[in-house]
């Protein structure tokens, strides 16, 4: 007969739980302009008058060999 093993009662945790507390947000208040803002506008480029911009161009490159489609 297998030796039964008697049931052990825990004693309560000794320590202190803290209430949870739930806080509610406030309602965010929407804000509309009276006037509209003003248009926004950017400058054009400065250039000056006899330089021109460089016209380093690379030569197209070519194949070493033909290629055959088909």
């Amino acid at each position: 007969m297998p030796e039964v093993i008697p049931l052990a009662l825990n004693p309560a945790p000794e320590t202190v739980t803290l209430e949870t507390v739930t806080l509610e947000f406030p309602v965010f208040v929407k804000v509309t302009l009276e006037e509209p803002l003003p248009p926004t506008f950017t400058l054009p480029k400065l250039r000056l008058v006899g330089f021109a911009p460089s016209k380093k161009v690379a030569p197209t490159p070519v194949p070493l060999r033909a290629i055959a489609s088909g």
